[in-house]
């Protein structure tokens, strides 16, 4: 094929020393070519280690395919296939942010083709196998993709609907049957005089609409190179970072260090849970940098709670309405005062021998959020403000026509007073000076809803509460009045061992946050805080 396809001969053929490499018929037909045939020593991998790392990443890919997707591991040959068809066409940093497919035949492959490995699919049955009453599809599995053919491949006989993972069937902590057992395989349609059982699949009807509307948040670069939405936010992130003249592109220094980075996606949702934006962020990964070299100091304050709920109390009592503004990639206004080199971020065009000198604080640095609230401290302070003694990150300005009041969480502020012009001019100064947006009047602050009415401000946290009951597997569970019930007493030995510990300390802490609007659950999440270091099932239901 690459010689009649590419017109390019074959010049060498590096294999191990397997018995199929040594047969003469092999190497009559290599000279016949004019080809050279080359053999690693025996368990010698390392002489071989191009094709010896690339076989290793499509058997882990095709391990991934096969326990994510339940599949019999007698179909192996079948994911390693599909392993190769979706690795051939994923972006490489390798050859410049193309995929290999782009690169062997210089068009872009069509991701629209690509479906999960393993899932259901329904294959239209011809008509000469189905009269007017028979069923018109037949469920089978997706196995992979068509070789020379517009085509997939397709089994019936693979693994029942009832195996497939749900809410129910993902939260229990039973073994999962083996791949071979006479549980697998699909039984042949009979009649039965049984009553017949409604598939499990979709009884969970949160789970079903989460699978249709969830919102799916990539894992790396390569897998948002995918989606053309996650393009267009990482082209905005560039963009903005060029804007902001953020680094230099230089040659790395004799004896100095690089840090290296990586890309962040969020999706940013508004209080009724509906898609904001799409973020991509480029970070620097800190945790390389060494003190007194590329940082010093790093602290930087942020909003305590207690001045949140004190300056929305106040706004309430006072009748001043409150706003909203958000800075945009703000630790990048910060100016960075040490000497640090990055890796170029994949997607950057850049020479392969040049480094990022940064200019500017990128996230992920750990002097960035100091570097950040200096530079909008000063900014404040040179506008006339003054800093709280009891909350740095609150800046106050009184002036003949009144009081201005502005709290500062990183890079979101809210804004209030009874000097409207004040307030006027500090949002335009502070456009000016940063990029901005201004969110209008406040509705949803650090997870917090923020409701106005004629009696004052309502705080709850409805969508951020119902985030984490998904996130526990409970939306299905019976609702009660309490928190907890009346003198029950848990014990640190009673029930067996939680398999996941981590959720379990995840979910505790976001309970602690949930207290900020909810007191009513202060002493019940307090009883769970106890068990942090070895948490049992009993304390978890």
């Amino acid at each position: 094929m690459v010689r009649t396809q590419f017109s390019k001969p074959i010049k060498r053929l590096r294999a191990d020393s397997a018995g199929e490499y040594k047969s003469g018929g092999l190497k009559e037909f290599l000279a016949s070519q004019g080809t050279l045939l080359e053999l690693s020593c025996t368990d010698t991998p390392q002489q071989n280690g191009v094709a010896e790392r690339k076989h290793r990443h499509i058997m882990e890919t095709t391990r991934a395919l096969l326990l994510s997707s339940l599949v019999p591991k007698r179909f192996w040959g079948e994911a390693v296939l599909t392993s190769v068809y979706v690795i051939n066409r994923i972006p490489s940093s390798i050859i410049g942010g193309i995929s290999p497919f782009e690169r062997l035949y210089n068009s872009s492959p069509n991701y629209s083709e690509l479906r999960i490995f393993g899932s259901t699919c329904f294959v239209s049955l011809p008509k000469v196998e189905r009269d007017q009453l028979s069923q018109k599809t037949a469920i089978c599995v997706f196995l992979g993709y068509g070789i020379g053919q517009k085509g997939s491949t397709l089994s019936e006989q693979v693994v029942p609907e009832e195996t497939c993972p749900t809410a129910d069937s993902t939260a229990s902590n039973s073994a999962p049957t083996a791949p071979n057992s006479s549980e697998s395989i699909v039984p042949k349609l009979r009649r039965s005089t049984r009553e017949r059982i409604p598939s499990k699949r979709y009884l969970d009807f949160h789970c079903f609409l989460s699978t249709i509307l969830s919102v799916y948040e990539p894992k790396s670069y390569h897998e948002a190179c995918l989606d053309p939405l996650w393009q267009a936010a990482m082209k905005e992130e560039l963009n903005a970072l060029e804007k902001t003249h953020t680094w230099d592109l230089v040659e790395l220094p004799v004896g100095k260090s690089v840090v290296d980075c990586k890309w962040v996606y969020k999706v940013k949702t508004k209080s009724d849970g509906s898609v904001e934006r799409y973020k991509a962020r480029l970070v620097a990964k800190g945790f390389t940098q060494e003190y007194g070299i590329d940082y010093e100091e790093t602290f930087a304050p942020v909003a305590r709670m207690t001045s949140v709920r004190t300056l929305i109390a106040v706004a309430s009592i006072r009748g001043w309405d409150m706003s909203q503004m958000d800075v945009k990639n703000a630790f990048l206004n910060g100016d960075l005062h040490e000497e640090v080199y990055m890796k170029p971020p994949p997607g950057l065009s850049c020479q392969t021998n040049q480094v990022c000198k940064l200019r500017r604080a990128l996230y992920g640095l750990k002097q960035a959020p100091r570097a950040w609230f200096e530079k909008f401290s000063s900014t404040m302070l040179d506008s006339g403000f003054v800093q709280s003694a009891h909350d740095s990150t609150l800046f106050i300005r009184q002036s003949s026509r009144g009081i201005v009041l502005l709290l500062l969480y990183v890079d979101d502020m809210v804004i209030t007073g009874d000097d409207d012009l004040g307030i006027k001019d500090i949002k335009n100064h502070l456009s000016r000076t940063f990029e901005m947006k201004d969110l209008g009047p406040l509705r949803y602050f650090l997870g917090i809803e923020v409701n106005s009415s004629s009696h004052g401000y309502v705080l709850s946290q409805v969508k951020y509460a119902s985030d984490h009951i998904s996130k526990a597997g409970l939306s299905d569970n019976k609702i009660v009045d309490t928190p907890i019930e009346m003198n029950v007493k848990l014990k640190a030995t009673d029930g067996g061992l939680l398999t996941n510990a981590t959720l379990y300390r995840q979910l505790v802490g976001s309970l602690i946050y949930l207290t900020v609007t909810r007191l009513d659950i202060s002493h019940a999440v307090q009883v769970v805080s106890q068990f942090m270091t070895a948490p049992r099932t009993i304390h978890f239901c």
